[in-house]
């Protein structure tokens, strides 16, 4: 913005600028709208050929929309691709939700309580059987399958041979059956 000093008023003013001279026509300059309408000359280019598409919208509705021919050429070439992708894919992994629709059964990983009840059992069995040895068989036991010693380690420990130790074993073995 251009100012200018007044040498009287310390202050600075705008350059002032000269207004704009307005156009005056008189009505016999101005064009007829019927003589001279606003109208765009046709257009050279041939309009598209359109067509229409369907696909499924974020909802899973399904949507149509009109296209051109082209791009719904290409539109159809990206979807045929992505089929024959997932086509390969199924031919290499079946899923088991797949396998499930067909009729196949497939045995759970857990437990039934049927299963549960004889374990419960079988566990009281042999607790049972360990409570009616003597304390030295009780002993080995516990070595053997919960402290995961050898009977060659348990030999040394108690300072007999690993014979003795497995003369032991065989006696609990008879007794149990």
């Amino acid at each position: 913005m251009n100012t200018q000093y007044n040498q009287n008023n310390p202050s600075p003013q705008p350059e002032s600028k000269p207004s704009p001279t307005p156009i005056n026509l008189k009505p016999e300059q101005i064009p007829d709208s019927a003589q001279h309408p606003l109208v765009f000359p046709p257009d050279s280019s041939p309009r598209p050929i359109m067509d229409t598409i369907s696909y499924i919208d974020y909802f899973g509705e399904k949507q149509e929309i009109e296209v051109t021919k082209d791009f719904k050429e290409k539109y159809d070439a990206i979807i045929k691709k992505e089929q024959l992708t997932e086509r390969k894919e199924t031919r290499r992994h079946t899923s088991l939700d797949n396998l499930t629709e067909k009729g196949f059964v497939f045995p759970s990983s857990l437990p039934t309580p049927e299963t549960e009840y004889e374990k419960s059992i079988l566990i009281e069995q042999v607790r049972t059987l360990i409570f009616s040895l003597t304390p030295s068989q009780q002993k080995l036991i516990r070595q053997l399958f919960y402290e995961d010693l050898t009977m060659n380690e348990i030999a040394r420990l108690e300072n007999v041979t690993p014979s003795a130790i497995r003369h032991r074993w065989g006696r609990i073995k008879k007794k149990c059956n």
